[in-house]
């Protein structure tokens, strides 16, 4: 709408005096549904079957492993699948 004029938001001043925007709704954050999360050795083996995993989540993967101090076989199979070629 072409020259239509917006007033500009009314400023509410509280107890001390610092200027606020009027709030339209509560700010209330939204409950949200967390999965419980998969041990790490499962969370391996299904990004290593999966050839759509995203190469930075193996790296992730392997991060979470030398720090977990995990099993030597896992590392040796999820090195295999980040270096393996994509077509393989």
């Amino acid at each position: 709408m072409k020259g239509v004029a917006t007033r500009p938001p009314i400023w509410i001043l509280s107890k001390d005096a610092v200027p606020r925007m009027p709030q339209t709704h509560s700010a209330a954050p939204a409950p949200r549904f967390v999965p419980d999360a998969k041990p790490l050795p499962e969370q391996i083996a299904e990004a290593i079957g999966s050839r759509s995993t995203p190469l930075s989540q193996l790296l992730r993967l392997m991060a979470a492993l030398e720090a977990e101090g995990g099993d030597a076989v896992l590392r040796l199979q999820l090195r295999a699948r980040i270096g393996a070629p994509l077509d393989a």
